[in-house]
C-alpha cells in the first residue's frame, strides 16, 4: 500500500540541495513550496528579502498574491531594494515600477527598507505620495538607508527630506550635507529635535569637522546612543566650554547627562586630535564602545605632548573599556621601543575595575604583508613601509573572557627582512612576551617570498615561551605541496593546545606537516583545519598524527566535496571518513552535500579522508557552500538553526549523536 507523503517531513537539507541547482527564476517557484508548506524556508527566505531586479520583484509579489497568508506576509522585516551589481538603468527601472508601491502595501511589518547606491535615481520617494503610503503602511519602519557612502547633492536632499517624512520611527540616520534641507526647517537644530525615537547618527559632512561641530547634534537628539563620525581638524582647547559660551541657552547640566548617555563612538582622525582626545577622557565616561581610527601616521612626527596624551591620558581610558579597537600607528623598527613597552604593558596589564585577571588573554596578532595595493600599502612609498612596521589594538569580552590584542603589521620585500628588523625589534620586549597565551600568525597577505613563511613562523613562536593558543593563515597565493612548519624544526612548544590552520581557497597542504606538528606540539588536544585540503595519494588524504592524544578535530570537508567535483564525473555524493587509533578503527560514509553520516563496511571507490592519531575522542565536520574571504554556511534558508551544518561524532564510539 503506498503511504502518503507528508511534505513537512522532507528533510530541510533536501530543500537547499534543490535551491542550489536552480536558476533565480526557478528559485522563485521553490520558494512558493515553501512558503507554502514548510515554515523554517519560509521564516529563513522572509526575515531578509533582498530583490535586485524588476523580474524577482514581480515574481516575489505574484507568489504571495497566489499563496501568500497573513503570517506569512507578516514575516518580512528587511527588504533590500538592488543590489551592488544592479546596473544603474535596471535599478532606475526597478524604483520607478509599481511593483516597489505593492510592496508597501501588502507587507506591514517592515522595519528596514535598504536602497542600494546603484538604485541612484530615488525621485520615485517624491512621487505619487510614495513617502505618505510607507508612513501609513509601514508603521514599524526604523531604517530607510541608501546603501552608499557619496552621494549627488539633489540624492542627499532626497534621502534627509524621506527621513524627516518619516521621522516617527526613524532611529538611524545618515547626515550628509543638510543645509538646503534642513534651512528651510529652521537648521539642523529643528531638523534633529524633530526625529523623536532617533539613537544611531553616522556623519558624513563637510560642515561638521570636529568634535566641537558634533556637539549640536548631541544637544538636539532626545536618545542619542551611538555616533560615528570623520574629524578633519583639530578642536580648540577646552572645546565644551566655548561651546556653553557660544550657547548660553543650554543647561550644562542635562548637557551632560546627555555626553554620559552615549554608548556608541566612532571616530577617524585625519591626525591625532590632542584636544578632542581629552574631550572623549573627560566627558564620554558612559561608552561602552569605542572605535578610534587614526590615518596611517608615524608616531616619530607626534610631539611630546601627544604622545603623553595618548599613553597616559587615552591609553588608561581604554583600557578602563571591555570592547575598543584603536587603528593604525606606525613605529620606526630601530627606534620609539620604550615608547612601544609602554604601551604594549599598559594594554595587558591594565584591566577594567571588574575585570578579574585570571580570566584575561593576552593576544599577539602577527600579519605579514608583501608591498601591494591589496594589503593597504602606499606601493609608491616602498623603502618607507619596510623601514616601519604598522600597530592596532584592541580589547573585546567573549563571555566571561577578556581578550586583549596588540597587532603587528610588517611589510616584507626581501627574504629574511622580517627577521633581521621585528624579531630583533621583539626582543626588547622580553618580559611583556612572557604573558602571551595566544598568536594569530597571519600570512595571507603574502604573495611572493613565500619561501620564507616557515622559517618566519619557527623565528617567532620561539619569542613566546608560554603559548597556548596558535592560529595560522596561510597565503592566498600558497603554493602546493607546502607547509608553515621547518623540516628540520626541532623546538618543543610543551604548553600549546589548541592549533588552528586556516588556508585561503580550499588550498593543498603538505601532508608531511602533520608528522612535523604532532611531535613539535605534544600536549596539543585541539585541532582545527578550514579550507585546507591534500594531495590524494589513491584518493585518500591522510592526516598522520600518530603522536598526538587529540580531544577534538574541527575539520572543514567543503574541500573534499570540490575535489570530489573534479576527480569523479559525475561527481560522488559521498565521501569515506576513516579514523585509526591504536585500540579501534573506525569507518563513516559521509554525504557531501548535507553532513549525513553512517558507519560503513564496505570497500567502494571514493575519496576517502584517513586520520592517524595516538587517541582522539571527537570529530567535528563542518560544511560551508562557499570558500572565499568570507565563511558563508552551506544552508543559507535555515536561521533558526534547524539544518545541520555541522557533525559530531564520538572517535572512540560508533555511535552518532
Amino acid at each position: 500500500m503506498t503511504k502518503t507523503c507528508n511534505i513537512n517531513n522532507i528533510p530541510a537539507e533536501i530543500w537547499e540541495s534543490i535551491f542550489d541547482k536552480l536558476p533565480t527564476c526557478s528559485q522563485n517557484e521553490c520558494q512558493r513550496v515553501c512558503q507554502r508548506w514548510y515554515l523554517p524556508a519560509q521564516r529563513s527566505f522572509l526575515e531578509h528579502v533582498v530583490l535586485a531586479s524588476y523580474l524577482e520583484v514581480e515574481k516575489f509579489i505574484s507568489c504571495f498574491m497566489r499563496f501568500g497568508t497573513a503570517a506569512s506576509f507578516g514575516s518580512v522585516k528587511t527588504i533590500r531594494i538592488g543590489s551592488t551589481y544592479t546596473t544603474p538603468d535596471r535599478a532606475r527601472h526597478l524604483l520607478e515600477s509599481n511593483a516597489i508601491e505593492t510592496l508597501i502595501h501588502h507587507f506591514p511589518h517592515v522595519v528596514e527598507l535598504v536602497i542600494s547606491g546603484n538604485c541612484i535615481d530615488l525621485d520615485y520617494f517624491l512621487k505619487r505620495d510614495i513617502v505618505k503610503a510607507m508612513s501609513t503602511m509601514w508603521p514599524h519602519l526604523q531604517v530607510f538607508r541608501v546603501d552608499s557612502g557619496w552621494l549627488h547633492p539633489d540624492k542627499r536632499k532626497i534621502y534627509l527630506q524621506t527621513n524627516y517624512s518619516l521621522r516617527k520611527g526613524i532611529n538611524q540616520l545618515t547626515l550628509y550635507e543638510h543645509n538646503d534641507v534642513t534651512h528651510s526647517m529652521g537648521g539642523l537644530e529643528a531638523y534633529l529635535t524633530s526625529f523623536p525615537n532617533l539613537q544611531k547618527i553616522k556623519v558624513v559632512s563637510r560642515e561638521i569637522c570636529n568634535l566641537e561641530s558634533c556637539l549640536p547634534i548631541i544637544q538636539h537628539c532626545q536618545r542619542l546612543h551611538a555616533l560615528d563620525v570623520y574629524v578633519t581638524r583639530e578642536d580648540a582647547r577646552s572645546l565644551l566650554d566655548r561651546f556653553f559660551t557660544q550657547n548660553p541657552q543650554t543647561d550644562p547640566t542635562r548637557f551632560q547627562q546627555k555626553l554620559i548617555a552615549l554608548q556608541s563612538l566612532k571616530i577617524t582622525m585625519a591626525c591625532f586630535c590632542t584636544f578632542a582626545i581629552e574631550f572623549i577622557i573627560h566627558h564620554l565616561f558612559g561608552l561602552r564602545d569605542l572605535t578610534v581610527g587614526v590615518n596611517r601616521i608615524n608616531v616619530e612626527e607626534w610631539t611630546e605632548i601627544q604622545k603623553y596624551t595618548f599613553s597616559h591620558g587615552f591609553l588608561d581610558f581604554l583600557c578602563e573599556r571591555k570592547t575598543f579597537t584603536f587603528r593604525s600607528l606606525q613605529f620606526n623598527y630601530n627606534e620609539e621601543n620604550d615608547y612601544v613597552n609602554e604601551v604594549l604593558h599598559k594594554l595587558y596589564h591594565q584591566l577594567p575595575p571588574d575585570q578579574p585577571a585570571k580570566r584575561v588573554e593576552k593576544h599577539v596578532n602577527l600579519i605579514l604583508n608583501n608591498n601591494s595595493p591589496e594589503s593597504g600599502a602606499d606601493y609608491n612609498n616602498m623603502f618607507s613601509n619596510i623601514r616601519n612596521f604598522v600597530f592596532e589594538m584592541g580589547s573585546k569580552q567573549h563571555k566571561d573572557l577578556l581578550i586583549r590584542t596588540a597587532s603587528f603589521t610588517h611589510f616584507i620585500q626581501h627574504e629574511g627582512g622580517l627577521r633581521n628588523k621585528s624579531l630583533k625589534y621583539l626582543g626588547h620586549m622580553d618580559s611583556i612576551l612572557q604573558d602571551i597565551t595566544r598568536l594569530t600568525f597571519d600570512a595571507y597577505g603574502m604573495w611572493v617570498l613565500i619561501h620564507v613563511v616557515p622559517k618566519i613562523f619557527q623565528d617567532t613562536i620561539q619569542q613566546f615561551p608560554n603559548l597556548q593558543q596558535v592560529t595560522v593563515h596561510l597565503s592566498r597565493n600558497y603554493p602546493k605541496k607546502n607547509s608553515f612548519l621547518c623540516r628540520d624544526i626541532t623546538t618543543v612548544h610543551s604548553r600549546l593546545t589548541h592549533l588552528e590552520i586556516t588556508a585561503g581557497n580550499a588550498l593543498r597542504i603538505e601532508e608531511d606537516m602533520f608528522p612535523l606538528a604532532s611531535k613539535c606540539f605534544p600536549s596539543l588536544r585541539y585541532l582545527s583545519l578550514w579550507f585546507l585540503s591534500g594531495w590524494y595519494n589513491n584518493h585518500t588524504f591522510t592526516i598522520d598524527m600518530q603522536d598526538t592524544e587529540l580531544e577534538r578535530l574541527h575539520l572543514d570537508v567543503t574541500p573534499i566535496r570540490v575535489q570530489t567535483e573534479k576527480i569523479y564525473n559525475p561527481p560522488k555524493p559521498f565521501f569515506i571518513l576513516k579514523i585509526t587509533t591504536p585500540q579501534s578503527f573506525l569507518s563513516f560514509r559521509v554525504a557531501s552535500d548535507y553532513l549525513y553520516l553512517q558507519p560503513y563496511e564496505e570497500e567502494e571507490e571514493a575519496l576517502t579522508v584517513h586520520l592517524f592519531f595516538k587517541s582522539i575522542a571527537f570529530v567535528n565536520l563542518y560544511l560551508y557552500r562557499k570558500f572565499s574571504d568570507q565563511f558563508r554556511p552551506v544552508s543559507v534558508m535555515d536561521t533558526k538553526d534547524l539544518i545541520q551544518t555541522t557533525v559530531c561524532c564520538l572517535a572512540s564510539n560508533p555511535s552518532i549523536p
